[in-house]
């Protein structure tokens, strides 16, 4: 699979029904092969039922330039699923009585400021730390080109002194909470993280491809994926990452974890999941926690929701058949893109794993999935988008478009605006920058989120700008 080929999807879309009598392995092939034609599908992708692979194939390319193919031994970064894992890393130490979930982080990690914070508040993200995500190399006066767990430690005291809520109030995600919880990790069983990980689950789920790589190594052997791609609509193909990124953020990010950077593959996933329905890394006892959801001092679940609930790096949604209920996880960093989703009274199993960030979103082949699963004599293929090719802007403009927007009642919102290499690149409040795209005159699109950036001039300059999401419309004006 290359660059998107517009004449497949025709075949996919026709295809609106499955024929009955088929097999839930062809139908499952099926289902991706015609996705793969149409360019949808790169990566891997594992469906089992009852404890038994059903189906499990690559698509698509690990290396776009080298036109490398995916092979079902070529590890892919996680992103957030791999917080499951730290999750379990402190059940494991719980289990042995090395750690109680009621007690402060302080007891391990004396030198933070979040004196009332617990290790149940950062497995549930109910901490109130805020998110070392966007921090730049800048603001954290970093030397080294690669930031580590301990930097991002030794920095919160300054950068984030006080936590945003009262600890163990409300739920907000934060990948603070399981990076530190990594720390603690380490700080109790005198291994690095990594090495906790490969000697306590790793081997113990038989998960032989499975890893953290090597601070300041971004190729990690053979069969990991050296880059992930992004869809750049400037040129209408798939581009690395690092190449059309403001800064390679994934690279300056890549000597941490606890809350991503775990490099996997479908088949490892897979059993890891029997290994937890198998009880090989912690007694039944210990895990039903998942199921428990943590209710916070409002007497709310931590997401304040009553369908589903953050627990233990899963999230957990309770059906009134329980036969249904099932934990699930999705992650994402620059193109990589990960779910998991485990049915634990089916012993049902949905993992796909992608590098690339424009094909058709894993949530949206998860009904059609679970219903050739289940049997269903129709069912609807997913929908598809098909991104789109953007308007070439002038350097000139561009760059009379650059500066810092902040909103006038609150200054608090605010907005940067960047360009580089003929690109335009907008970093809003502390979150990291993101490219935008021209889609018209003094418009610009967001490729991550559904995300409009409209710019206004009064005479010949341009002083405002408004961010269009969701309904919502936040105009800031540029500040002088």
């Amino acid at each position: 699979m290359g660059y998107y080929r517009l004449y497949y999807l025709g075949i996919l879309m026709l295809v609106s029904v499955s024929s009955f009598g088929q097999s839930r392995e062809l139908e499952l092939q099926q289902l991706f092969d015609s996705l793969d034609r149409a360019g949808q599908y790169n990566g891997q992708v594992l469906v089992a039922d009852s404890g038994k692979i059903i189906f499990e194939k690559a698509y698509g390319y690990a290396n776009f330039k080298e036109k490398t193919p995916f092979n079902l031994n070529t590890t892919l970064e996680l992103a957030s699923v791999s917080k499951q894992f730290t999750a379990m890393a402190i059940m494991q130490l719980h289990s042995q009585g090395k750690l109680n979930y009621t007690d402060p982080i302080t007891t391990y990690l004396p030198d933070l400021p979040y004196s009332t914070v617990t290790i149940n508040d950062l497995i549930h993200h109910a901490s109130g730390i805020s998110d070392f995500i966007g921090w730049t190399k800048e603001q954290m006066h970093l030397q080294k080109e690669v930031c580590s767990n301990q930097d991002i430690e030794k920095l919160l005291p300054t950068l984030a002194p006080k936590t945003v809520f009262e600890p163990g109030t409300f739920y907000t995600y934060s990948n603070t909470n399981y990076l530190l919880l990594a720390n603690i990790v380490s700080k109790i069983s005198g291994l690095s993280f990594p090495a906790y990980l490969k000697k306590n689950i790793f081997a113990k789920a038989g998960m032989v491809h499975s890893s953290i790589p090597k601070e300041n190594v971004q190729n990690n052997g053979p069969g990991y994926v050296a880059g992930n791609y992004l869809w750049d609509p400037l040129t209408g193909q798939y581009l690395p990452f690092s190449q059309i990124a403001p800064t390679n953020y994934y690279h300056l990010m890549s000597g941490t974890y606890g809350h991503s950077t775990i490099q996997s593959t479908v088949h490892d996933l897979f059993n890891w999941i029997q290994a937890l329905d198998q009880n090989k890394l912690v007694p039944d006892s210990v895990f039903k926690v998942v199921f428990q959801p943590y209710l916070n001092k409002n007497g709310k679940d931590t997401i304040g929701t009553d369908h589903m609930a953050y627990t233990f790096g899963w999230l957990y949604v309770p059906e009134k058949d329980s036969v249904n209920s099932f934990i699930w996880h999705n992650g994402g960093i620059g193109g990589y893109r990960s779910l998991i989703v485990f049915y634990p009274n089916r012993n049902r199993t949905i993992i796909m794993l992608q590098n690339t960030d424009q094909t058709t979103p894993e949530l949206n082949l998860v009904t059609p999935i679970l219903q050739i699963l289940n049997g269903n004599q129709a069912f609807k293929w997913p929908s598809i988008k098909q991104p789109w090719k953007a308007v070439t802007v002038d350097n000139a403009q561009l760059k009379q478009l650059t500066g810092l927007y902040v909103m006038t009642t609150d200054s608090s919102i605010k907005m940067m605006i960047t360009t580089a290499n003929g690109r335009l690149y907008a970093k809003y409040m502390d979150q990291i920058p993101f490219e935008v795209y021209g889609v018209g005159e003094h418009k610009f699109q967001y490729l991550a989120v559904d995300a409009t950036l409209q710019f206004d001039k009064k005479g010949d300059f341009y002083n405002e700008v408004t961010l269009l999401q969701n309904g919502m419309q936040i105009h800031m004006f540029k500040k002088d």
